[in-house]
């Protein structure tokens, strides 16, 4: 099991959360001036008059998620919701730091799963592109405009609805969020019901007059309000801490942000797993993309590409072209959307607060890639959970257990049309709650009817 893979007593239960109380206030003051203080995320949720952080007990050692998508995907709020609701439970305020990633992958990548949480994926993804594709366009035309001609001819010469495609590959830390009353439109023809489709108008609203202007930003407020909102139902006023993964990493973690690469590497290098023997061969560095290959090519490529690195020495294989990427700080490859591999990832997260943090697990079929959580230094705590999927019976497509999680905008539509949201909300996290303390990997399954479990 993953807890196995973690020294005694390094490991928290969701059913024990004093383990994270300490008796003097644990957040260092530079962490609370990065990602509490001016926080600007925080900052436009106040503008909303929610501040999800009013409760913080200092004596918490903050729980970090974990996620490293874009996408709002329902297992992972529900660990989140978990420890908030356990903690209230328990006399407890813990303290989540909420994370969504601005870049790793493309916008369409995000879309896709997205529009599979809805009875028609094909349309509803159609319906998305029509909404996002435009400013993702916009940015793709800014940045071939300092590109050679022959490159932006090429782009230019392709038909509309493919320069939009591709367009839509780009990071979402990089393209502009629809303006609300676009998104008010989305929401109705997607079957949202009024108060969702004005929480969307809402919060764009509000992150664009704070100089939130991007898809990334859009996306996390609109899960931190969706979080608070259903934690709300069952009185947990636990601490949310909405942040990109990308921020947590270059503010809260010393002085990783003006680390280059190779440097990274030398420092984060996983170590093997204690029983295992010594890793060799070469692992996951870097996922990058290229805009050429990204705006231009198709095929089978989508301009995102992985930077290997040597397990043996720490040496990073970059051609030519990448060799750019082996001299930029860690702050300038996630502001452009690059984005860590889980092997450098785990190690980074864990120097959150100075080390004072409970990184929060999902079990993986390559438990390797947690190996730079199971050293000793520093001795920061771990939440292991059993990934348990959520998915809905009206999603189409591969069997249950490969089908993208649902997302927790359809989550909270489906559990505020319960005859009773508390206590359907109650039963479902008595459900997961158990189904992560099974030993293998299993999935809940709602059904057609608000409130009711089908599996």
């Amino acid at each position: 099991m993953l807890r196995d893979l973690f020294p005694a007593g390094r490991t928290v239960d969701p059913e024990d959360l004093a383990k994270l109380r300490a008796p003097q206030p644990v957040l260092e003051a530079a962490f609370r001036t990065a990602l509490i203080a001016g926080n600007p995320w925080l900052a436009a949720l106040r503008g909303l008059r929610e501040d999800p952080a009013a409760n913080l007990d200092e004596r918490m050692i903050p729980v970090e998620e974990g996620e490293t998508s874009l996408n709002a995907n329902a297992h992972q709020a529900l660990a989140s919701l978990l420890v908030l609701v356990q903690g209230h439970r328990q006399g407890l305020c813990p303290t989540i730091l909420g994370t969504l990633a601005g870049g790793n992958h493309g916008l369409d990548h995000s879309l896709a799963r997205l529009a599979r949480s809805f009875p028609d994926p094909d349309e509803t993804r159609r319906r998305l592109a029509d909404v996002f594709g435009p400013a993702a366009l916009a940015s793709a035309e800014e940045l071939l405009a300092s590109r050679h001609r022959s490159v932006r001819k090429s782009f230019a010469g392709l038909p509309a609805t493919l320069q939009r495609a591709r367009a839509l590959r780009l990071p979402p830390c990089l393209i502009e969020a629809p303006e609300a009353g676009r998104l008010a439109d989305l929401a109705s023809t997607l079957g949202l019901d009024p108060h969702l489709r004005d929480l969307l108008a809402d919060t764009q609203e509000k992150a664009a007059r704070s100089g939130l202007e991007t898809v990334a930003d859009l996306f996390l407020l609109v899960r931190a309000r969706l979080l608070r909102r259903l934690a709300g139902l069952l009185g947990a006023n636990g601490t949310h801490v909405p942040a990109t993964l990308e921020a947590l990493l270059t503010r809260g973690t010393g002085d990783l942000a003006q680390r280059t690469l190779p440097d990274l590497v030398a420092a984060l290098r996983p170590p093997s797993l204690p029983g295992q023997r010594r890793a060799s061969g070469r692992f996951r560095a870097l996922h990058y993309w290229d805009p050429i290959a990204l705006l231009t090519r198709g095929g089978r490529t989508d301009g995102w590409s992985w930077l290997w690195a040597s397990f043996e020495g720490g040496a990073l294989y970059a051609s030519p072209s990448e060799k750019e990427l082996l001299d930029l700080p860690l702050a300038t490859l996630l502001a452009r959307g690059h984005a860590l591999s889980g092997r450098l990832l785990y190690p980074a997260v864990r120097r959150l607060n100075g080390g004072a943090v409970c990184n929060q697990l999902f079990s993986s079929p390559r438990p390797a890639v947690f190996a730079g959580l199971a050293t000793l230094d520093p001795p920061n705590l771990v939440l292991p959970l059993t990934w348990t999927n959520v998915n809905g019976t009206w999603q189409t497509g591969a069997d249950p257990a490969r089908r993208p999680p649902l997302d927790l905008l359809v989550l909270t539509q489906w559990i505020e049309r319960a005859t009773d949201p508390p206590a359907a909300l109650t039963s479902l996290l008595d459900a997961f709650l158990e189904a992560t303390r099974a030993p293998a990997r299993g999935g809940i399954v709602l059904g057609e009817r608000p409130g009711r479990i089908d599996g």
